[in-house]
């Protein structure tokens, strides 16, 4: 992954979003890459061309209401639950194994209808 990442910050890939479900390529990052990958994110964000980027927020348009991990403390739109894990750079990051059934657990309602099963293992 850290590879992928790294070419397509090399080539200019827009770092500035907010996905539909609160994240940045920042709080991503933060949970799934090396910390030399996520630092590279980091410098692409704040840096140069991508600075001065205005930020596309697809969760305020495109939002489907379901609860994820690796949110993006500064786009969240919602008070902060007793329960949520805050880092500097994600509220409730993921692991390999948090991410196992996540989503059933936290959005037990939209699980049901479509037929997503909490993963136990």
């Amino acid at each position: 992954r850290d590879d992928v990442v790294l070419l397509l910050l090399e080539r200019g890939a827009n770092v500035r979003i907010v996905n539909n479900k609160g994240q940045t390529p920042l709080s991503l990052a933060s949970t799934h890459l090396e910390p030399e990958t996520v630092e590279a994110v980091r410098r692409a964000e704040e840096g140069g061309e991508e600075g001065s980027r205005p930020w596309v927020n697809y969760r305020q348009t495109h939002s489907d209401g379901a609860v994820y991990g690796d949110l993006d403390p500064r786009f969240l739109d919602r008070a902060l639950a007793e329960d949520d894990v805050v880092t500097e750079m994600a509220i409730n990051p993921t692991t390999r194994r948090s991410r196992k059934g996540n989503f059933a657990r936290n959005n037990p309602t939209i699980a049901r209808e479509s037929g997503v099963k909490e993963r136990k293992d």
